[in-house]
C-alpha cells in the first residue's frame, strides 16, 4: 500500500507491505492497513466505517479501482494499491461517454466551433482546495462544458492546451483513460506523464489555493460564458484569460520534464514555426497517449 501527501504523514510512512489472504477485496486490504491508526482511518473512512470517503482516490497498479470493478473487486493478484486524498475534482457524472464522444466529434470536423479558454483566476483569500473544487464541480455539473484545474504556469500554448483537451476527451471516448476524473486525466498529458500520483504532484493545486489555472472547453463561447459567470459563486479577486495568440510562459513545466539543451536543439529545425520547447512537450503529450 502506497500512501501519498497527508495520508502518509498519518501513517508515519509511505508504503506499508500488506500480506494478502486468499478473498480479500480491495476495500479489505485497505480496512487491514488503516484499522489500528485512527487518525489515518478517520482521513480514509466515512464516519461510518463502512465506506471509503469520495475524496480519496483508489489507484490498483496505477489504475483508477472505479474502472477495474470497484473496491469489492479480489486482490489476490494485486501488486501494490495507491490511496491519494484528492482536491482535484472532476465526477463520473461530469464525464460521461456519449458527452466526450459528442465533444469528440465536434472537435474533428469543425473544431473552429469550439471554444478554448484558459483563465488565471485568483482569490481574494486562500481556501481549502477541496472547497474550490467542489464549487467549480456545482458550476460545471450537468453542462456540455469540460474543465480542468492546475497550479498556474503549466500550459505553453493554445496549440498545447488544444492537444491535452483532445487526447483526454478521446481517452474517455474510446474508454481508454485511466481516470473517472476528467480533470485528473487532463493533468497526466498537461504534465506529460503516466503515472496519476506523479501528476498530481507536479499540477495538482496543493491542498488550499489562492490561485490556479482554470481550463475550460466549450461546444460554443456562449455555453462558456453562461457557466463561467457562475464563478461569482467564490471569492474571486480577479479573473484574467491568457493571451492565447502567444506562446505562455511556463518555465517550471519544462524544468520539471527536464527538457535538455540537446533536445531544444534537436527539434529547432527551419520547417517548423513552431518554438523547440513547444515541440518537445506536444511530442511527450502525444507519446503518453499513444503508451495507453
Amino acid at each position: 500500500m502506497k500512501l501519498l501527501a497527508v495520508l502518509k504523514g498519518l501513517a508515519g510512512t509511505s508504503f506499508v507491505d500488506v500480506d494478502v489472504g486468499r478473498g480479500l477485496s480491495i476495500k479489505d486490504v485497505i480496512y487491514l492497513v488503516c484499522k489500528d491508526n485512527e487518525a489515518l482511518f478517520k482521513r480514509v473512512f466515512e464516519p461510518s466505517g463502512e465506506r471509503i470517503r469520495s475524496d480519496i482516490i483508489v489507484l490498483v497498479d496505477g489504475v483508477d479501482v472505479n474502472l477495474i470493478g470497484g473496491l469489492d473487486s479480489p486482490a489476490d493478484n494485486v501488486n501494490e494499491i495507491t490511496l491519494i486524498p484528492s482536491v482535484h475534482g472532476g465526477s463520473v457524472a461530469s464525464t460521461t461517454r456519449d458527452k466526450m464522444k459528442n465533444l469528440l466529434g465536434l472537435l474533428m470536423m469543425n473544431k473552429d466551433k469550439v471554444d478554448l479558454r484558459i483563465l488565471h483566476v485568483k482569490l481574494k483569500e486562500g481556501l481549502s482546495s477541496r472547497g474550490v473544487v467542489q464549487a467549480l464541480e456545482g458550476i460545471f455539473e450537468g453542462t456540455d462544458v469540460v474543465w480542468a484545474a492546475s497550479r498556474p504556469g503549466l500550459v505553453l500554448s493554445k496549440l498545447h492546451a488544444f492537444l491535452v483537451f483532445y487526447h483526454t476527451i478521446k481517452a474517455f471516448a474510446l474508454g481508454k483513460n485511466i481516470s473517472n476524473k476528467f480533470n485528473i486525466e487532463f493533468l497526466l498529458r498537461l504534465v506529460c506523464e503516466d503515472q496519476i500520483a506523479r501528476a498530481l504532484e507536479v499540477a495538482g493545486i496543493g491542498e488550499s489555493a489562492r490561485d490556479f489555472y482554470l481550463y475550460v472547453m466549450s461546444p460554443s463561447k456562449e455555453a462558456s460564458e453562461k457557466v463561467l459567470r457562475a464563478l461569482s459563486s467564490l471569492p474571486v479577486e480577479e479573473v484574467k484569460q491568457l493571451d492565447l495568440s502567444r506562446d505562455c510562459e511556463a518555465t517550471s513545466l519544462l524544468k520539471v520534464l527536464r527538457v535538455s539543451d540537446e533536445e531544444l536543439r534537436a527539434t529547432s529545425y527551419k520547417s517548423s514555426a513552431l518554438s523547440p520547447e513547444l515541440k518537445s512537450v506536444l511530442t511527450r503529450t502525444s507519446l503518453v497517449s499513444i503508451k495507453r
